[in-house]
């Protein structure tokens, strides 16, 4: 049987997965942030022994500052000589307590093989939501409190192993990127190191 076959004949929605992760920043924020942890509810369409796999998932990612405080510059209007239209550098700090990513999207999965234990391949595509809380001082701006936004979209491709433990239990581990699909190149990107396991309690 193809793999389309078998997912097309085989569709069931009731199954679960759950997926605990170790994820390290990369880049600029590997200066910013330590290495975090994530965990991952995903609703998988589909039968165990189906190849082809996807489904949808809501994510907490969560980061602590590698600093207290950073110490860094602002730039701005000289407030005592406004009428001169000059821009001059002034010392600023700026305090991060934590900083959590809310991934909301879909996923696909390709297993390569029909085995207890296989290769796998695939991929996700996200909308972020973020929150932090903040301080920022500097001659401009004294501001302090939590925010809660729209953050990204991803692109968040994924390779991994998975084992058929029974016919209700699939263990996973994956190893993923984090690609940003509207901001600069290299924006927030981190490896994800992952270990889950997908249940699948409609069995017939």
């Amino acid at each position: 049987q193809y793999w389309v076959y078998d997912y097309w004949t085989g569709s069931d929605p009731g199954n679960i997965a759950i997926e605990v992760a170790r994820v390290a920043p990369t880049y600029n924020e590997s200066y910013l942030y330590k290495t975090g942890f994530a965990l991952h509810a995903t609703q998988v369409m589909g039968k165990i022994d189906n190849r082809f796999n996807f489904g949808v998932n809501f994510g907490w990612n969560h980061f602590q500052p590698t600093e207290d405080t950073f110490h860094t510059w602002a730039k701005g209007i000289d407030n005592h000589n406004i009428n001169a239209n000059k821009s001059i550098i002034s010392p600023s700090n700026e305090e991060t307590k934590y900083f959590n990513l809310y991934p909301i999207g879909i996923f696909f999965d390709l297993k390569f093989l029909k085995k207890k234990i296989t290769p796998l391949l695939g991929f996700g595509i996200n909308c972020e939501l973020f929150s932090n809380d903040e301080k920022i001082q500097n001659m401009w701006l004294n501001y302090e409190g939590n925010d809660f936004d729209i953050y990204d979209i991803d692109f968040t491709p994924h390779i991994g192993v998975s084992y058929k433990l029974n016919d209700e239990t699939l263990l996973f581990g994956t190893i993923s990127d984090r690609i940003s699909l509207t901001e600069p190149p290299g924006t927030f990107r981190w490896i994800k190191t992952g270990i889950g396991v997908r249940y699948y309690y409609d069995v017939d």
